[in-house]
């Protein structure tokens, strides 16, 4: 994963010729946030309560992270623990 001014890029690059790779566009620095903050030493409710006032996220921006955090798992990018 890398941040980037609009969010992020994460590079997948296992099981490609060499040097290929996929990436997948993160679009929101809320998101990049979020996907930064999964690295298991917190439960994956607590990270997306945000962890500071005013950061919770609304039912919409819930489902659309759920969302892609649900494709990052389906194409094993995401593994889930």
């Amino acid at each position: 994963m890398r941040e980037e001014a609009f969010g992020g890029i994460i590079m997948d690059y296992r099981g490609y010729s060499e040097g290929e790779s996929k990436i997948y566009f993160v679009k929101s620095k809320r998101l990049m946030s979020i996907l930064s903050r999964l690295d298991g030493s917190a439960p994956l409710e607590t990270v997306l309560s945000g962890g500071a006032p005013g950061e919770a996220l609304g039912t919409l921006q819930l489902k659309t992270v759920l969302d892609y955090l649900s494709m990052l798992v389906g194409k094993g990018v995401l593994v889930l623990v």
